[in-house]
């Protein structure tokens, strides 16, 4: 079982350290991030804030936080906890440890009533003391209490600077809780701008259309049809994989491979304890902050000087540091629990399912829209143009880039309400679309095609695919003043 790291520090206030401190969080890998004495407000940055009555004495405070711990101890008595903050004991306590062979302190000379009270409770709910980091006056005012054993070590890259001496940071290591890790799916993509579009259509002059659909059943001959266009895709068309990353925009891939090797280092010198990793990570840790401040700065400044051409890198900063994308790894509802993605979207699939009406069962559709005459052959079928539309975007740009060629696949488009009969060639295509730099809304390259499709009537009979472009205009533009 993995340990989970936890980074605690009392910041002395963060409303004026936002920026350098989301930096240093990024070049870090810590599991849990606990911050004390923020002075943030809801509107400055996106984290769970603790607001405490500030009307209330110390005293109050210390008994009500005792109390409430007590109550949610025993009401989850096989759970694990980890409670640590300022509880600004100060010279009320001394501590001493246990043993040789232990992490545990323990509090001797408490000299206040309300201090005894918290560690009956602590003594009560089985909470041991492990931190002995003292500050620069030799006092323990930041505890870590645990029901567990953890470690705590003083941290000598804080993320919040700078340290106040009175509150050095800390990081806390877990070795009793489970770290489940959700696996992303990986997302394919098809990359239709690098496809050999040649080699497809070689292919499709090579099938014998008339043999595969002119005697087959109309949802039979529709497979077929899609069957040969998918598998000439996935032969000649390339696949990317998509991968989403987590880094800011501003990291490079040398600064992200030095990470990696920074955290490998790392989690070889808390297994080994080999003192020359310790180096080798030291190293690379100065090396990974210089070279993030470069890439930082060259981000801005590309940022900055291009904010009136391309508006849209800037918004997209922006947006990089107000949205967050953590989604659970484990999710429960009920007494099930899920750890994949599948489980969890079931789960929530439960859960929504109360909202949706069922069907009702006496509801019956009229049986003359549920014939269906099996022997209905494709070549006599008419398709409509909304119908074939209908097909994912991907294919539709698939299509155009075969119908664009000089191969027309004549006989194909026949079946497919096309109104052509003959083989025919074209040097040019038919529907030229004006080229722009573009890619947005109404101007995309597929928008304009769709749109392109849809301006012609669906009861038009005009060969578009074998007539002249000249023609085909003309009699398109008959149509039009005609209707």
């Amino acid at each position: 079982m993995s340990a989970i790291n936890i980074y605690y520090q009392n910041v002395r206030g963060l409303r004026t350290k936002t920026n350098n401190l989301l930096r240093n969080v990024c070049v870090n890998n810590y599991d849990i991030i606990v911050f004390t004495e923020t002075w943030l407000t809801d509107d400055i940055y996106d984290i769970y804030l603790c607001n405490e009555n500030k009307g209330n004495s110390y005293n109050v405070q210390l008994n009500n936080f005792a109390n409430s711990l007590n109550r949610i101890m025993f009401t989850n008595p096989l759970d694990k906890f980890i409670i640590l903050g300022d509880f600004n004991f100060s010279n009320n306590v001394d501590w001493i440890s246990v043993s040789t062979n232990s992490l545990e302190l323990t509090p001797i000379n408490i000299s206040s009533q309300h201090i005894k009270d918290f560690f009956d409770t602590a003594t009560i709910t089985n909470l041991s003391q492990y931190n002995n980091i003292k500050n620069a006056n030799d006092r323990l005012l930041d505890l870590v209490f645990s029901n567990d054993s953890v470690g705590v070590a003083e941290c000598t890259d804080p993320l919040a600077l700078p340290v106040d001496l009175h509150h050095k940071p800390l990081i806390i290591n877990a070795n009793f809780i489970e770290i489940h890790k959700l696996v992303d799916k990986k997302i394919t993509k098809f990359i239709y701008s690098k496809g050999n579009y040649e080699a497809i259509r070689a292919d499709l002059d090579q099938v014998k259309w008339d043999e595969l659909l002119l005697t087959k059943p109309l949802n039979e001959a529709v497979t077929i049809f899609y069957s040969k266009l998918y598998e000439l895709r996935d032969k000649y068309i390339p696949i990317k994989t998509i991968t989403h990353s987590s880094h800011p925009p501003w990291y490079n891939s040398a600064l992200v491979k030095m990470l990696k090797e920074k955290y490998k280092y790392h989690c070889r010198y808390k297994t080994y304890r080999n003192i020359s990793d310790y180096h080798s990570f030291s190293i690379l840790r100065s090396r990974v902050i210089e070279l993030e401040k470069s890439c930082f700065n060259t981000y801005m400044e590309k940022v900055e000087s291009t904010i009136i051409k391309n508006p849209k890198s800037f918004w997209s900063y922006i947006k990089s540091k107000k949205n967050t994308n953590s989604f659970p790894n484990v999710m429960r509802y009920g007494d099930e629990t899920a750890s994949t993605g599948e489980g969890i979207s079931n789960l929530f699939a439960t859960f929504f399912r109360s909202t949706y009406q069922e069907p009702d069962p006496l509801t019956l559709l009229p049986s003359d829209c549920c014939v269906v005459d099996s022997s209905t052959c494709i070549s006599t079928v008419e398709i409509s143009y909304p119908e074939v539309l209908r097909r994912q975007i991907n294919d539709i740009c698939f299509l155009l880039n075969i119908a664009n060629g000089t191969v027309d696949c004549s006989d194909l488009l026949a079946n497919l309400a096309l109104k052509t009969n003959l083989l025919g060639f074209r040097q040019r295509p038919l529907l030229y679309t004006p080229f722009t730099t573009t890619k947005y809304r109404r101007n995309a390259f597929l928008s304009r095609a769709a749109r392109s499709f849809n301006v012609i009537p669906h009861n038009l009979n005009i060969d578009l695919f074998c007539t002249s472009a000249a023609t085909a205009r003309r009699l398109l533009a008959k149509s039009f003043f005609e209707d």
